[in-house]
C-alpha cells in the first residue's frame, strides 16, 4: 500500500468515524467501499474492530446517559402479568406463538363510550 493510498483510507476512515460518532451510523457505509477498492483485505476484519474501538469510546464517553436498567426490561420477561391498563392479570402466551399487538375490545379512555 502506498503512501497516497495509505493517506486516502485514513481520510475515509476518519469521515466515516465522525459520521458514526455523530449519528450513530456512517463508518461503514462511507469507509468500507473506499476500502474494498483500495485494499480488500481492509474489509470486513480490520474495519469491524475499528467500529467496536469506536463503539466503546462513544460508550465511554456517553456512560452518564446509559440506561442500563431499560436495557434489561428489553431483554428480560415481565415480572408480572398484570400489563393491562386496568390492572387485570392477562395470561402469557406460550412461546413460540404469534401474539396479536392491539388490544381486544374497545378502547378504554376519556373519548371511549361505555
Amino acid at each position: 500500500m502506498s503512501g497516497v493510498e495509505f493517506a486516502i483510507a485514513g481520510l475515509a476512515v476518519l469521515l466515516g468515524a465522525a459520521l458514526q460518532g455523530t449519528i450513530g451510523l456512517g463508518l461503514g457505509m462511507v469507509s468500507g467501499p473506499i476500502l474494498a477498492l483500495l485494499d480488500p483485505t481492509l474489509v470486513p476484519g480490520p474495519l469491524l474492530m475499528l467500529a467496536t474501538l469506536l463503539t466503546l469510546t462513544v460508550v465511554l464517553r456517553e456512560r452518564a446517559a446509559l440506561d442500563l436498567a431499560g436495557t434489561g426490561r428489553l431483554h428480560l420477561p415481565p415480572r408480572s402479568n398484570a400489563d393491562s391498563a386496568d390492572g387485570r392479570r392477562r395470561p402469557q402466551p406460550p412461546a413460540g406463538r404469534i401474539v396479536r399487538s392491539t388490544p381486544r375490545g374497545r378502547p378504554r379512555g376519556r373519548h371511549s363510550r361505555g
